[in-house]
């Protein structure tokens, strides 16, 4: 299950969570979540998430294109300038 990114706070809505994190996709928010809480390589974020391997892969492909993440080296991650 995936947090939500916005929640009901009395009478307005507010956002829950990082800030930049309420236009990723749950895949890429949970992905965010798993490094920010130490999961730096592909298998730790695995495990973290339960998402498939091969889509993680994609995922982080896709996020290292746009600087959501950065790689550090072979196969490890922290949260880019994009999503911090």
């Amino acid at each position: 299950e995936f947090d939500r990114p916005v929640k009901l706070a009395g009478f307005r809505w507010e956002i829950d969570g990082e800030p930049l994190d309420a236009t990723k996709g749950d895949t890429a928010r949970a992905i965010l979540k798993a490094i920010r809480d130490g999961a730096n390589t592909t298998a730790a974020i695995v495990r973290a998430t339960g998402i498939a391997e091969a889509t993680v892969r994609k995922q982080l492909t896709r996020m290292a294109d746009r600087g959501d993440v950065i790689r550090t080296g072979r196969g490890t991650y922290e949260v880019g300038g994009a999503s911090q």
